[in-house]
């Protein structure tokens, strides 16, 4: 619509997004450019939050795709 470049990318992986933001056109700076870094939500949405509407194999697998976790190593 404003022609604004943008690019979706894989907000989990650390590499991927490094990669994206190091694009001439986004590293120039020049015109406005949209990074969209789809990941998944690990915490609740509020501290009492007992994400019960999630599946335990779900968030063990996401759990485990965790860059922060994944930096520990």
């Amino acid at each position: 619509m404003f022609d604004i470049p943008s690019f979706t990318v894989d907000g989990m992986d650390l590499c991927a997004v490094q990669a994206a933001s190091l694009r001439e056109v986004v590293r120039t700076g020049v015109d406005p450019t949209f990074l969209l870094c789809n990941t998944y939500r690990l915490g609740g949405h509020h501290t009492g939050d007992k994400q019960e509407y999630k599946d335990v194999g779900e968030a063990f697998t996401w759990r485990a795709k965790d860059p922060i976790v994944q930096l520990r190593i």
